[in-house]
């Protein structure tokens, strides 16, 4: 969670590879510097600019961030990194001042692009996810050696005869999580993005998010939403939603 004014935002994150097939060699060891930039954005509406320093294990560089907000100048900060990478997962923590820390975690698609989620260090409730944008992928640099084919001077073994056939269902795919929030003041819900309002959400209650919240607007879906469908302000000079 990232919260500027006072600022309280950090980052830890961590990230796995999802393993390759047989026939490819698996990414041990990423490199987050190949990246010039990365920018992540995040639910809450903060978009996130990260410089990565990497030398062997060790991870550096800076972190900034930015939040817009209406009829008034965006929330802004800075904070240093410091951390490690160790094989498909790495850690680091953004101080972006003296009293303030939080951690990210996430994940390496195959493609090498990343997402997660992040929690505020001090306020673990305060959470929110996020996705790096802009399709900039990770470095591998070091792979393990992919499997050897099976020896063709073997011969192959005799298919076992079994009478009848058993007919099997084809594996229905894991849905991923939606990501939700929780309603923590009584909003006012409207069709768009101060568009006209359809109703009111009452707290407490649990929404779907149906994507990243855009300039303190976020749209969320939900039995307790009027219509099922709508978009609440959830902004610095009112804090509607928990994430």
């Amino acid at each position: 969670m990232i919260r500027v004014g006072p600022i309280f935002f950090a980052l830890s994150a961590v990230c796995s590879l999802l393993p390759s097939t047989s026939v490819q060699a698996a990414c041990v060891q990423w490199d987050l510097s190949s990246v010039p930039q990365w920018m992540f954005q995040q639910s809450n509406g903060y978009q996130v600019y990260l410089t990565f320093q990497q030398h062997s294990n060790v991870l550096g560089g800076h972190a900034d961030a930015t939040r817009p907000r209406v009829n008034a100048n965006p929330l802004t900060g800075r904070g240093a990194i410091n951390g490690n990478i160790a094989g498909n997962t790495f850690e680091f923590t953004v101080e972006w001042s003296p009293n303030s820390a939080g951690v990210y975690t996430g994940s390496i698609n195959e493609d090498g692009t990343l997402k997660g989620n992040t929690r505020d260090k001090f306020h673990p409730e305060q959470k929110a996810t996020w996705f790096s944008m802009e399709r900039k992928t990770a470095k591998c640099i070091q792979t393990t050696a992919p499997a050897a084919p099976p020896d063709s001077a073997a011969p192959a073994p005799k298919p076992v005869k079994r009478l009848g056939k058993l007919k099997t269902s084809p594996a229905t795919p894991a849905q991923p999580a939606q990501p939700t929030a929780t309603v923590i003041k009584d909003v006012e819900v409207y069709n768009a993005p101060g568009g006209s309002k359809i109703g009111n959400l009452t707290a407490p209650n649990t929404v779907e998010l149906a994507g990243a919240c855009q300039d303190s607007w976020c749209h969320i879906r939900g039995a307790a939403v009027p219509t099922g469908n709508g978009w609440v302000y959830d902004g610095p000079d009112y804090d509607s939603l928990q994430f």
